[in-house]
């Protein structure tokens, strides 16, 4: 029986008699047992060793796969030795002392290797190494080319003969990759002092102009304030500027500025934590954007007065004189880190708020909602995090009038309503929204109730008509879900009533009888 064709269907010792009489003896049965075991032990074995065939044609299999990716990586390593030995041969030569022409070079060198041009040698961010290589892709004569070009050419083949392949020319992969780097940097918004694009330079017309600066609201979605903001596009641009808060080259928040009556209309942020750092003591600094288009879109400590905005001139006895003070819309309370505290320091996220409101009922509602906050939202990743948006509704009267009560130092307006709402992830990872708003004139101690998200929207419709207001979303819930109250039973609870009564007076009928 051949090892190799033995299957299931292939008789087996073990179907012969186990035993062999002559004479009344049974003489053959031990020698017959052994033979099955023999021959039961052989099968065996067979299986084992086709097992073990097959696991070794698998490591042949997988041995050729490594002996060929060892091919492709050998072939790797080889272009990336040729192409370093071409570089340390250019590097190793000492630039040649001629002086560059001040002329353009002709559009045809008569050197083999394309032609750099003679400018980009001086600039000064250039290593030595760089500039010896250029001054090679780059000779000003032929007898110079003569010299090294026919030497780099050499090196060239023998790299190209190694590899088996064609090498890319040198001054297309360098060109590549200043290219691709250039772009790179341009769109890195995190370094104006670098590149700053034309978008951050200027005036945005919408916060998404700015990619960081859409961070700061929910979905990327901006609040629709009707006649102000509508669908992320700012109505009266002469008037309303959106201002994504840079301070120490990092987008800190967001804020849509009135230029008119120099109060911010909103300030969005998103808290992540309680602040690290006690609160410090930061000079007041202004926007410089909105005294100039190309101006730094940082916020800087800039002079005491300005056309477009309010300045730290505004504000000198303003307690004396109308009893108010610097409010901050994104409080230095709700910052997580000591630089963003810094940055709500700045007058555009500042309004005229009366003193006992503000050290009041809005402080307790700040601090009210940080524990909230601290308590209740959360990321997908567990971390704390909620979108914020404060704001300020003005007053109706003109600024610009002395007479006015509600004008501070003749320009700046000192708003009528300041309202806040937020939203955010709960534990059961499900949508919740909270929201308050308060009158910003000298009352009694009065404590700010929450109020639902789409009370405040309500609210916020008295002053923004024409158009619907949304200040987040539509995830964020608008108020509480609807519940039956406990005094009126629903009619689920009427028929259990019902039922009951029916059953008792079943009970009550068969005891009678029985």
């Amino acid at each position: 029986m051949q090892c190799g064709l033995f299957t299931d269907e292939t008789p087996s010792i073990m179907t012969l008699p186990s035993c062999i009489c002559h004479k009344g003896l049974c003489i053959l049965c031990p020698l017959v047992t052994q033979l099955n075991l023999v021959a039961v032990t052989y099968l065996s074995c067979c299986r084992s060793a086709l097992m073990v065939l097959r696991m070794l044609s698998t490591v042949a299999v997988t041995y050729l796969s490594c002996c060929r990716s060892a091919l492709m990586v050998l072939r790797m390593l080889s272009t990336v030795v040729a192409v370093t030995y071409v570089f340390s041969v250019c590097i190793r030569y000492e630039p040649l002392d001629t002086q560059v022409p001040p002329a353009l070079p002709p559009a045809s060198c008569s050197a083999p290797v394309p032609c750099i041009h003679p400018r980009l040698l001086n600039l000064p961010q250039w290593g030595e190494d760089q500039k010896r290589v250029m001054s090679f892709l780059s000779p000003s004569s032929a007898s110079e080319c003569d010299g090294g070009c026919r030497a780099l050419q050499r090196v060239v083949r023998s790299a190209q003969r190694i590899t088996g392949g064609k090498l890319p020319a040198l001054q297309d992969t360098y060109s590549t990759r200043c290219h691709r780097k250039a772009i790179k940097i341009i769109k890195d918004n995190n370094h104006p002092s670098l590149f700053t694009p034309v978008s951050s330079r200027r005036r945005v017309k919408k916060f998404s102009d700015v990619p960081q600066c859409q961070k700061f609201f929910l979905e990327g979605k901006t609040p629709n304030l009707p006649g102000i903001l509508v669908d992320g596009m700012v109505q009266n641009q002469n008037r309303y500027k959106p201002i994504c808060q840079l301070f120490n080259t990092i987008y800190r928040f967001a804020t849509l500025y009135d230029t008119t009556n120099r109060i911010p209309v909103f300030s969005a942020y998103t808290f992540s934590g309680p602040p690290t750092d006690p609160r410090p003591h930061q000079p007041w600094m202004m926007e410089p954007q909105l005294n100039g288009e190309n101006n730094s879109p940082e916020m800087k400590i800039m002079g005491e007065h300005s056309q477009h905005q309010a300045g730290n001139d505004d504000y000198i006895n303003s307690i004396q004189k109308k009893g108010v003070n610097r409010g901050h819309l994104f409080p230095c309370s709700h910052a997580h880190d000591l630089d963003t505290q810094k940055s709500t320091f700045t007058l555009t996220n500042i309004v005229p708020q009366v003193v006992s409101f503000n050290n009041g009922s809005w402080r307790e509602m700040e601090e009210h909602v940080r524990g909230k906050l601290m308590t209740d939202c959360f990321s997908n990743d567990r971390k704390i995090k909620a979108y914020v948006v404060t704001g300020a509704v003005p007053s109706k009267s003109n600024t610009l009038n002395d007479a006015l009560k509600n004008a501070l130092n003749d320009r700046v307006n000192i708003p009528d309503l300041m309202w806040t709402a937020y939203c955010c992830l709960d534990k059961k990872k499900k949508w919740m929204a909270e929201a308050h708003w308060g009158r910003n004139k000298k009352v009694k101690r009065k404590t700010l109730n929450p109020e639902t998200l789409g009370a405040l929207e309500e609210k916020l419709s008295e002053f923004h008509q024409g158009g619907r207001v949304q200040v987040f979303p539509k995830d964020c819930p608008r108020g509480p879900k609807p519940t039956t109250p406990s005094n009126q039973p629903s009619w689920k609870n009427s028929l259990k009533i019902i039922s009951s009564k029916v059953r008792n007076l079943y009970n009550s009928m068969m005891n009678r009888i029985g």
